[in-house]
């Protein structure tokens, strides 16, 4: 009897070890890796948002006031970001066309009658900025700091009894950038991301030239323009390495 008990249990732990062993060599390949972000990418994006009309710098001299440029905006990123644990760091670069713009028009009430208009457009926005947040898996929340560079083009025009000056200038701004973010790996190659950005190009001098009749408004040659955006987008990055 306790003969045959020993080969009973021999014969089970012989048959039981090679499902051990398969057991045990298969949970490592069964593990899901964690995503990471570490690597380059490119991408483009679409949104839309608003700014300052630096124009109402002008109009404010004949006490018309101002208003704000509005419009929709497309362009494309390229970066790189480096994960350590759930820390991610990176830096982007990233260059977006605009059709932000605005028009005003203003009849003064006098003898004869004087009719103001003024116009402001941003072409283009370009910026560099570093990032950093945490990830988590799939999901990545960060904010970004960074130097923006910015194209205003700005006219004025006054038009009394028949004759008319016009004022226009343009210049390249350079501003601080901050931003905050969420992005989505909806692959190990495709991510989609949505992000806000406040840019302030703070206030630059600005110099206007002048066509028409400009006794009048035509001495303004330099104007001091402030600027700042805010604008959201949404986008899909590629990580191609």
């Amino acid at each position: 009897m306790k003969r045959a008990l020993v080969s009973v249990v021999t014969f089970v732990a012989v048959m039981g070890t090679p499902a051990l062993v398969r057991d045990a060599s298969a949970s490592p390949v069964d593990t899901v890796p964690l995503y990471s972000w570490t690597g380059c990418y490119g991408g483009v994006h679409v949104g839309g948002g608003g700014s300052e009309n630096s124009s109402a710098s002008i109009i404010d001299l004949e006490g018309l006031g101002g208003g704000n440029n509005v419009g929709v905006l497309g362009g494309g990123q390229v970066g790189c970001n480096y994960q350590l644990n759930r820390f991610v760091i990176g830096v982007e670069g990233e260059f977006w066309g605009s059709s932000l713009s605005s028009q005003s028009n203003f009849t003064e009430s006098s003898a004869p009658p004087i009719n103001f208009n003024s116009s402001s457009r941003n072409p283009w926005d370009a910026a560099v900025s570093a990032r950093a947040g945490l990830a988590f898996d799939n999901a990545l929340v960060y904010g970004k700091l960074g130097v923006s560079f910015g194209r205003f083009e700005d006219s004025f025009s006054e038009t009394d009894v028949g004759t008319t000056a016009m004022l226009s200038g343009s210049a390249n701004y350079t501003g601080v950038l901050i931003g905050v973010g969420f992005e989505y790996a909806l692959t190990a190659r495709w991510s989609a991301k949505f992000e806000f950005d406040y840019i302030n190009f703070g206030t630059v001098a600005v110099p206007f030239t002048c066509t028409g009749t400009c006794t009048g408004i035509g001495s303004l040659t330099t104007i001091s323009t402030p600027e700042s955006e805010e604008i959201a987008k949404i986008g899909v990055n590629y990580k191609f390495w």
